[in-house]
């Protein structure tokens, strides 16, 4: 009964389009959802099931909860995907006019460059590229910063004085009860 799923039904109703409705809420659980997504032109999805649905060249309409956003392009996807491929869940409620402007904006090449970008950042190469970059970071700067154990040492209890009030020891499991103070 959320308004975005009311908006997309009279939409498909007046354009004549099939409307499929899966995942948990609609009762229709997809464990794998690589096995029919590809049937689709259109998906309306957001966070992880949008990123499904462009991983299988299907053109995405982000849907919120209560709201529906703009189908994802070239031009807006680094917006989105900072945002999860999510809206903000105080979005106003799609009117069917929205929904249809969204439908009409399909372009079949322009969801085939999304998939492309997917697949090259979201990918599994393109994630082992990234960690192996931050590794690489991580590497160097170690390198160019060696440790300083007396530094460490002087953290550390800065630390732990910081720590002893709120913590006592007979609230630490295997250790005696113990008052002691910083």
């Amino acid at each position: 009964d959320h308004p975005s799923v009311h908006a997309i039904r009279e939409t498909c109703s007046a354009l004549g389009l099939t409307l499929e409705l899966a995942g948990t809420k609609f009762g229709r659980a997809v464990e794998r959802p690589v096995e029919i997504l590809p049937r689709h032109d259109i998906v309306f999805a957001s966070g992880i099931s949008a990123l499904e649905a462009m991983a299988c060249g299907c053109a995405v309409v982000i849907l919120g909860r209560s709201s529906c956003g703009p189908m994802v392009d070239s031009e807006n996807f680094d917006c989105l995907r900072k945002h999860n491929f999510s809206i903000a869940d105080n979005s106003p409620a799609p009117t069917v006019e929205a929904v249809i402007a969204a439908i009409r904006s399909y372009d079949p090449a322009a969801a085939a460059r999304v998939t492309v970008r997917i697949h090259a950042e979201a990918g599994l190469d393109g994630a082992t590229r990234r960690m192996v970059g931050w590794y690489e970071k991580a590497i160097a700067w170690k390198r160019e910063n060696p440790p300083e154990p007396q530094a460490e040492r002087n953290a550390v209890a800065v630390f732990l004085r910081q720590l002893a009030p709120v913590v006592h020891a007979a609230d630490l499991p295997g250790l005696p009860a113990t008052n002691f103070s910083p």
